[in-house]
């Protein structure tokens, strides 16, 4: 199945820029607060601009005022962030919550003496594991 990719899911990395520049009315504290130079905000604007075919922000040497097309992409790209960081988090979290089977046979003596008394530990520990005796 080919993917047909739309103009704006091919500038989806600059979706950050426009909403911290958006956030801050500035592209120097977007710059500072993405940890990228003033230039690649201004690049990441220009090039979502142009994809769009529409005037995101306007702006002069002093202000950035935010345009109707401008606030209408902000609120749904700040939907795209809150989804996209949900998503990291989610996975983050299958990655370091360890899951799982454990099997263990052993005779019912060691089972008492040493299992029996830990089993319940373990399982508040690792709540994703079953276990089998």
């Amino acid at each position: 199945m080919k993917t047909i990719y739309s103009n704006l899911q091919r500038n989806l990395s600059d979706i950050p820029a426009f909403v911290q520049v958006v956030e801050t009315k500035s592209m120097s504290l977007a710059a500072i607060q993405l940890g990228v130079s003033k230039s690649t905000i201004s690049k990441s604007i220009t090039r979502l601009e142009e994809t769009l075919k529409l005037r995101l922000l306007e702006r002069n040497s002093r202000n950035i005022w935010v345009t109707a097309e401008g606030q209408t992409l902000y609120r749904h790209a700040c939907q795209i962030l809150q989804l996209v960081n949900e998503t990291d988090s989610a996975i983050t979290g299958l990655q370091s919550e360890p899951t799982g089977r454990v099997r263990v046979a052993m005779p019912m003596a060691f089972c008492r003496e040493l299992l029996a008394p830990n089993l319940s530990t373990f399982q508040k520990a690792y709540p994703k594991y079953s276990s089998t005796l």
